[in-house]
């Protein structure tokens, strides 16, 4: 019986990893992350390490010497993640080193190699393989074994990623960056065409971002393109395209702990078609420097007032 518990922490930075439940776990830990990658090839070769700079680090935190093993292995049905299917053949998958000896303290890097064959049929396919960190029978001690096994899901696409799956990535990003943009909707009331109105919180309020977490980010502001990505409220219209908005400034380094203000300005055109109508426009927050892009955004409304009577 071993004494002494043997833990591992096993990281594979951008890709998603998760506990294996098999009949052999013995106590480990793991940092969970998300890992996407897409737009691969068949017939070609890939180093995780060397391409993404991503190391699958295995680390022998106890006080005991371990021999571990790192392999790659079919999925079994119940551990796919939706969108994907399990990857046709494990050898397509070689860990560089996959048999180690760790003293306490020490860690290794290993590279995940992935080698596609070269064939039609693996093109526009989502694949999934389990990358499996175990104890390895340790050639001192014939017949003797460990029994632990942590696995963490490796995904990958020959072309587009999922949506799905990108939409599930955003927002574990996003509740780990702890940002928000304040508030969803901003209605402004009653504005004069032909004049600039002041966004900046004196008396028509103003849109804030608002970072909870540790870590410092640039942002980018701008009026979408695109407004009819985005749900506007019943009775609302697009505003039109000549809407003058200026952004006081259009890019921020958002402090953590910190609260900024969004500070504009926006003029209606003298337009006899927009007098007495009801507008909304969007304002699109860019996280900046993140491994895929991150979009936060508010709703501002305001209504034209009919013309003045010469």
């Amino acid at each position: 019986m071993i004494r002494n518990r043997i833990f591992f922490s096993v990281l594979l930075f951008c890709t998603v990893s998760c506990l294996y439940a098999g009949d052999k776990i013995s106590s480990l830990s793991t940092v969970f992350s998300d890992v996407i990658l897409s737009g691969m090839q068949p017939g070609m070769v890939y180093s995780i390490k060397k391409e993404r700079g991503l190391p699958y680090e295995v680390k022998n935190e106890t006080e005991d010497d371990a021999q571990v093993e790192v392999i790659a292995q079919v999925p079994a049905k119940r551990h796919l993640k939706p969108g994907y299917e399990a990857i046709p053949d494990a050898s397509w998958i070689k860990v560089v080193p996959s048999n180690f000896e760790l003293k306490p303290g020490e860690a290794t890097d290993c590279d995940i190699i992935i080698s596609i064959p070269p064939a039609s049929e693996y093109e526009n396919r989502h694949y999934q393989a389990m990358i499996v960190t175990q104890a390895a029978d340790s050639p001192y001690m014939p017949g003797v074994s460990i029994g632990f096994s942590l696995a963490t899901r490796l995904r990958f696409s020959t072309g587009a990623t999922p949506e799905e799956v990108m939409n599930e990535y955003r927002a574990k990003v996003m509740d780990s960056l702890k940002i928000d943009m304040m508030p969803l909707s901003l209605n402004v009331g009653e504005i004069t065409a032909g004049e600039y109105h002041e966004l900046d919180g004196e008396e028509l309020g103003v849109i804030q971002m608002v970072n909870r977490g540790r870590e410092d980010y640039s942002v980018e502001f701008e009026i979408s393109g695109h407004p009819e990505r985005f749900n506007i409220a019943s009775g609302y219209e697009y505003a039109p395209g000549d809407l003058r908005v200026k952004i006081a400034r259009k890019k921020i380094k958002l402090k953590a702990r910190m609260i900024e203000d969004v500070k504009m300005k926006l003029m209606v055109p003298e337009n006899e078609e927009y007098y007495g109508r009801d507008f909304g426009i969007i304002v699109l927050a860019k996280i900046k420097d993140l491994e895929i892009p991150l979009e936060l955004y508010s709703r501002i409304y305001f209504s034209v007032k009919e013309k003045a009577e010469e």
